[in-house]
């Protein structure tokens, strides 16, 4: 690559021959292949085609199109895959080394890839250096699908490396509701009944009714009440005690978050 002209004709060499057939099979186009080996690091490379069906009967050359080869770099190690709150956390190691043990001597960079349900991988952005990349572009409980390869540049031609195994992850909602308000509490000839203010949330799906005993530490859950009610009715509390209640709200995540408990309210 340090002796090209870019201004200069390009060398071919003498073409390689390859039987062509039949240019359709059932009804549909055949697809050729040609395959190389022999490349040695640090060399650009040039094909082109013409097709013929005798020697006096050829084609005009096909478009060029060429490449730089060059050892490629290793797979990335240790690629992990964490999903959050809508997030993705990707983290790999370093690639040191070159696919065949050598020393890595350029930059190396890293693509990350994803797919969404089964489709066709999409880069995220372009190569980055670092080796972590967080996707916040995902949906709470959709299943995402990952990949990194590891690549270097040579002037402005890329060298692709190895690509990591495919990792998938499920971004999920850990944000919990807000906190209930308006908790208030009165006796009925029912039992305590409790009751609060109606959320506006669209997100809250159930409430859970606690209550705490004098000298009880921690309150226990007596009762799980659905949307939109927003009153429950102890019928079991202890005789002769004042309980104290509160009241904390889920969402409808599986499982599901739930919100801090609001202020305590007692019967009057």
């Amino acid at each position: 690559i340090d002796e090209i002209c870019e201004t200069c004709p390009i060398p071919f060499g003498e073409p390689t021959e390859i039987p062509g057939g039949e240019t359709a099979d059932a009804g549909k186009r055949r697809v050729g292949e040609f395959n190389t080996s022999l490349l040695r690091p640090d060399h650009k490379y040039f094909f082109k085609m013409r097709s013929r069906i005798s020697w006096w009967a050829a084609s005009t050359d096909s478009n060029i199109v060429s490449f730089v080869w060059q050892t490629p770099p290793s797979v990335p190690e240790a690629f992990k895959v964490e999903p959050g709150d809508s997030q993705v956390s990707l983290s790999w190691q370093p690639v040191t080394t070159l696919i065949d043990g050598s020393e890595v001597q350029r930059k190396v960079l890293y693509q990350v890839s994803r797919s969404e349900g089964g489709k066709e991988f999409v880069n995220l952005g372009n190569a980055i250096a670092k080796t972590n990349y967080v996707d916040s572009d995902v949906l709470n409980g959709k299943t995402y699908f990952y990949k990194v390869q590891s690549m270097m540049m040579l002037g402005k031609d890329k060298i692709t490396g190895g690509v990591t195994d495919i990792v998938d992850a499920t971004p999920v909602d850990l944000t919990p509701p807000g906190v209930p308000s308006g908790v208030r509490a009165s006796a009925t000839a029912a039992g305590i009944r409790v009751f609060w203010d109606r959320p506006d949330d669209p997100g809250v799906a159930a409430h859970r009714v606690y209550r705490r005993t004098k000298g009880q530490a921690a309150p226990e859950m007596i009762g799980e009440v659905n949307m939109p009610a927003s009153i429950f009715v102890d019928k079991s509390a202890p005789e002769g005690s004042k309980p104290f209640y509160s009241v904390t709200a889920l969402d409808g995540a599986e499982p599901a978050n739930e919100s801090t408990p609001s202020p305590e309210a007692t019967a009057r």
